[in-house]
């Protein structure tokens, strides 16, 4: 199973715009991308693939793990992600151990096991690789 990056990056630009980011962080987040209102409407709208657009800004929370606000939408993504896209198949998980794919499953690995044990379901591999 994969968490999607461009959720992340959503909800980083949502919280960036509607000022729902600590300050000091929408200053570093300021500093680490181009958030003129042009262009991000340009990459999101005119451009193919807002989804990676949007997933690049994912990349944000995992340079900044210690803040309180990272480790909160952290966890509110897996939480979200858990019950979407594993608990689905709630029969199985009790039997398999449930894999993750992709760079948010490598970089957020302790995270990932906590919402496990939160939501009742063993963690197996990561895999950094995609196909």
């Amino acid at each position: 199973m994969r968490p999607a990056g461009n959720w992340y990056g959503k909800n980083l630009l949502r919280d960036y715009g509607f000022k729902n980011m600590p300050s000091d962080l929408m200053r570093k987040f300021e500093e680490a991308y181009n958030m003129d209102p042009d262009y991000l409407k340009f990459h999101l709208y005119k451009q193919p693939n807002p989804n990676a657009f949007l997933a690049h800004h994912a990349e944000f929370v995992f340079q900044n793990l210690d803040e309180r606000y990272i480790k909160k939408l952290l966890r509110k993504g897996l939480r979200k992600f858990s019950r979407n896209m594993i608990l689905q198949f709630r029969e199985e998980i009790k039997s398999y151990e449930v894999h993750f794919v992709g760079s948010i499953a490598h970089f957020a690995q302790a995270r990932i096991k906590q919402v496990a044990a939160e939501f009742g379901y063993e963690v197996g591999e990561y895999c950094t690789q995609t196909y």
